[in-house]
């Protein structure tokens, strides 16, 4: 009867594994009620045994069937209740393969050394025979494992209890623990000669399958229920994704969801589209990730990852290569979403199209650059007669003393030493003029270069250097307050410079109709309590009205006769794309204005 019950359960769960491959909790519980067909098979044989030979043989291969139904129970629990300590459940299995092994190799069997005598007794109606002998002390080796499975399924239950499946605990868990109870206590009287009985644990395991049969079989009803009412629901389901769609075409965006311990990423045909992927493709992280330009790869990947360890919402513009060798600009934004755990389990964003506004961006950046540069040499232009003196007055001096050396050298006995003093002086005067050119050099190209860690401090000097001459020729006085300890910042050179040049020169101007004892221009530097640098160029001429504090910003603004309005215009947006601010500020107390801008220092730049 067991051996026929359990047989049936086992055929209708194997079939069932069959079906789904991954239901393997399934698989083991038809191999576990093979097992208590096998182990029913072994008690039939036990029971009518003839001689000790024959009874101690049939113990010795029962223990194989015992030793399938515990390695399967073990791997049931792991799997069906999905609780349970995994070094328990190994170290039950290997304490179980060991007392199997003894079972062949020590004694008749595990549990006898030798059986001496048969006995027979009455038992439901029938005569079967009963061993006596001597039990075998290394029976204990399996009886360990047993209290081991009784712990492993104990520790399971209460995982199972205590995560709100109470019922599942009670049913399977109980049931498991009862009855492997009962058949180890009635096996291990029978064993020891306690009792004259034979040993049945196949009634016990075939309560045990009946017990975890009714509950999957309960589960499978449970999914069929479930899958009806999922039938029912396909199609409002299909119905929704298709508005869902329309309204992400219509948006022109590309929705995403990747489940991260698959490894899946579920993606709409927008966005397939977007990323140059056809809609049978399949698509995972590292697929995505290699359809992003080679330049913008590792940069995207590893802002990705950083946003995956701290949580932070993922924002990024990025290039991906078109699979006809074109380039698309693409805009993402997702968030991850963690598990009871912690950990990042899904992360859901949304990606769109922005290639046409990078191009409007580039063509603006493209006309500011162009407008920075007009600014520029304009400026340039205005000051090409005090350019021009700069460079003459050394080149002058390289002249003069040229003539000097040939005329002390034409000396009979010339003086070596003043020969020299003259030649450095020519050295100097001629790198001075290299300087200026230089300068003039960089400030006319339209490359105005990469941002870099720059010295304000120099920079300052670098243009005074430039304006000598035309301070001098407007008769300014300059005083010039450098910080020693002012921190780098990050910048383009050839653009502060003009920024430098364009408050210089428009203090100098201010200045033309003041006495020429009161023209003085006043440069400080200073760093802020944010640690960023200030600098303020400051006049003393007729001021500002308050109503244009912030009109000389605006393009095309002037109050000069000839003046194109555009230097304090630029000036802001160059210092505006560099993190700084550019302001005006009128003295009340004296006559004169102020110009000031900050500027981040460099380790405060982000990039």
């Amino acid at each position: 009867m067991a051996a026929s019950a359990s047989l049936t359960l086992a055929a209708i769960h194997f079939l069932s594994w069959i079906k789904n491959r991954t239901a393997w909790a399934s698989l083991l519980f038809s191999l576990a009620a093979m097992g208590a067909v096998a182990t029913a098979c072994g008690e039939l044989w036990m029971m009518g045994a003839d001689t000790p030979a024959e009874l101690g043989t049939g113990v010795r291969w029962t223990q194989v069937a015992v030793w399938v139904v515990f390695l399967s129970l073990t791997g049931f629990v792991l799997f069906y209740l999905r609780a349970g300590r995994k070094w328990l459940a190994w170290t039950i299995c290997a304490l179980r393969t060991l007392s199997l092994a003894l079972n062949f190799l020590v004694g008749q069997n595990l549990n006898y050394l030798e059986i001496t005598n048969l006995r027979h007794i009455r038992f439901l109606g029938e005569s079967v025979a009963v061993a006596e002998g001597v039990a075998n002390p290394l029976m204990l080796v399996g009886q360990l494992s047993l209290v081991l499975f009784i712990a492993f399924v104990a520790d399971a239950a209460i995982s199972v209890w205590r995560r709100g499946e109470r019922r599942l605990a009670l049913v399977t868990g109980g049931s498991i623990l009862l009855c492997i109870l009962g058949a180890s206590v009635q096996s291990g009287l029978v064993f020891w000669g306690f009792v004259h009985w034979p040993v049945t644990p196949s009634l016990f395991f075939l309560a045990i399958v009946v017990a975890m049969s009714y509950e999957m079989s309960l589960h499978m009803f449970r999914a069929a229920q479930l899958a009806a009412r999922l039938e029912k629901s396909e199609a409002a389901l299909r119905q929704s994704e298709w508005r869902y769609d329309q309204a992400a075409e219509a948006a022109a965006i590309g929705a995403w969801e990747w489940n991260i311990a698959r490894n899946e990423i579920w993606i709409t045909d927008r966005g397939r589209a977007l990323i140059g992927y056809a809609p049978e493709q399949r698509i995972d992280f590292k697929g995505v990730f290699a359809a992003i330009h080679p330049e913008d790869r590792d940069a995207e990947r590893e802002a990705f990852m950083r946003c995956l360890e701290t949580g932070e919402t993922y924002e990024r513009e990025y290039r991906v290569l078109l699979p006809g060798g074109g380039v698309r600009w693409i805009a993402t934004r997702c968030r991850i979403e963690v598990d009871a755990g912690g950990k990042p389990a899904v992360v859901r964003g949304v990606s769109f199209d922005v290639t046409e506004r990078v191009r409007a961006a580039e063509e603006i950046a493209l006309q500011r650059t162009e407008l920075t540069h007009l600014s520029r040499v304009s400026t340039l232009n205005e000051l090409s007669v005090s350019i021009g003196h700069e460079i003459s007055q050394p080149l002058q001096s390289i002249l003069s003393n040229a003539q000097a050396a040939l005329l002390l050298l034409e000396n009979e006995n010339p003086n070596l030493v003043e020969v020299r003093e003259i030649l450095k002086d020519i050295v100097l005067d001629d790198r001075r003029a290299g300087e200026v050119i230089h300068e003039l050099r960089n400030l006319l190209k339209k490359d105005e270069g990469r941002f870099q860690a720059l010295d304000v401090n120099e920079l300052v000097r670098s243009v005074l250097r430039l304006l000598n001459s035309e301070l001098r020729i407007a008769g300014v006085t300059t005083t010039v307050t450098l910080a020693p300890d002012l921190p780098l910042i990050k910048g383009q050179r050839v653009q502060l410079q003009q920024v430098l040049l364009n408050l210089i020169i428009n203090g100098c101007e201010a200045m033309a109709s003041v006495s020429q004892e009161n023209r003085e221009l006043l440069l400080t530097m200073q760093m802020n309590d944010d640690k960023s640098v200030l600098v303020c160029v400051t006049d003393r001429g007729p001021g500002i009205a308050p109503q244009d504090q912030e009109r000389v910003f605006d393009a095309f603004f002037t109050t000069k006769t000839n003046g194109l309005g555009l230097g304090l215009s630029v000036s802001r947006l160059i210092i505006s794309s560099h993190g700084g601010r550019l302001w005006a500020t009128a003295h009340c107390s004296r006559s004169g204005a102020s110009f000031c801008f900050t500027l981040p220092a460099a380790s405060n730049v982000v990039e």
